[in-house]
């Protein structure tokens, strides 16, 4: 038995502020991606505006955009299009006037909307144009159950257990990770495979805002933190990887991290 899954990152280079020209060139790698089988396709953090904030979030109320708005939405065509889940990282506003969140949507390869993640752990000046999320949710797709951590988030491990417990088996991490913190990019994407025995596929940001370099370096990692696959580049491309999720069960029969664990003596992580 196995349940195989074609991935693809989208090693992205945004135009800031420019959402209706990235969301036309990402419907361009969406269909190249599933010309090459693949079944899930994922963008960078805040692909659809560019993640600088100072340059961002003056514009926010122009360019952060509903569910309803013309990115999603051109993203579920072209998802529906080439029959392939797409995970979309955008500044997202809902009910409540002038909140923008740093979001993710999953949209299914049917089209439709199967639920968003609000970035958890605002990094540096986020949190002045973005609200925190309180929701970490999976998502069940055809192939398996996913879980999502947008950059910053990845540095705490709670998420990734708790994605893990709820049933992940795959994890994407959309990030814009700037140059001077490769070191903990490569520490931080195998470690959060290995502590919890699952798949991690973490798609970094290239280009250059501002002062601020994104180096690219995509990557898919095994259970054991093995990277499968990886880009060598700062440079747009698109990384592919197919991974197995039934390698999960016989890995935790052997690795007993999450039998082994003892929640009962570790409630001091919660504590304030």
């Amino acid at each position: 038995m196995s349940r195989l899954v074609h991935i693809a990152l989208v090693q992205f280079d945004s135009i800031i502020n420019r959402p209706k020209e990235n969301a036309a060139r990402a419907v361009s790698f969406i269909e190249e991606a599933s010309k090459e089988g693949a079944q899930i396709v994922c963008f960078p953090e805040l692909f659809s505006t560019g993640y600088h904030i100072d340059q961002v979030g003056p514009h926010l109320s122009e360019v952060a955009e509903s569910l309803d708005g013309a990115t999603i939405s051109t993203l579920r065509e072209a998802a529906k299009n080439n029959s392939c889940y797409v995970i979309a990282p955008v500044a997202l506003k809902k009910e409540t006037p002038g909140i923008y969140y740093n979001s993710a949507v999953v949209i299914g390869d049917d089209g439709s909307i199967i639920g968003v993640y609000d970035k958890h752990h605002a990094c540096f000046d986020e949190g002045k144009v973005y609200k925190d999320g309180h929701d970490i949710p999976v998502f069940e797709t055809k192939y398996g159950t996913i879980g999502i951590m947008i950059c910053y988030d990845m540095g705490f491990p709670e998420i990734a257990r708790i994605l893990t417990l709820k049933g992940a088996e795959l994890i994407f991490v959309p990030s814009a990770w700037c140059e001077q913190d490769a070191d903990m990019w490569n520490i931080q994407v195998p470690a959060r495979g290995l502590e919890n025995l699952v798949f991690v596929a973490a798609n970094n940001r290239c280009g250059t805002e501002g002062e601020t370099h994104f180096f690219g370096n995509s990557k898919v990692v095994n259970w054991r933190g093995k990277v499968l696959s990886e880009s060598k580049s700062d440079k747009e491309e698109v990384i592919h990887a197919v991974v197995d999720l039934d390698e999960l069960v016989s890995a935790r029969e052997t690795i007993k991290y999450l039998k082994d664990r003892r929640p009962e003596s570790y409630a001091v992580i919660s504590e304030a």
